[in-house]
């Protein structure tokens, strides 16, 4: 199974350190260029297992970007 996540959740597993918990429930941890940046503001070092992968469908985030919150 591969898991998109945003920035809330994997933000709360770094600070607690229990962000290794990810690769073992998950094939693949997939995070936007967005939430990468945000990780970046609070965080040092990312681990290692995420894959950040750059957002191909514009039309897609546009809609999405009025109907969700930003997460910041």
């Amino acid at each position: 199974m591969i898991i998109v996540s945003d920035t809330s959740a994997l933000t709360a597993l770094i600070q607690v350190q229990l962000e290794q918990i990810l690769p073992r429930l998950f094939q693949a941890v997939v995070i936007p260029e967005a939430a990468e940046l945000g990780l970046r503001r609070a965080h040092t070092e990312l681990p290692l297992f995420l894959k950040v992968v750059p957002v191909t469908e514009r039309r897609v985030v546009e809609r999405l970007a009025r109907e969700l919150d930003l997460g910041i």
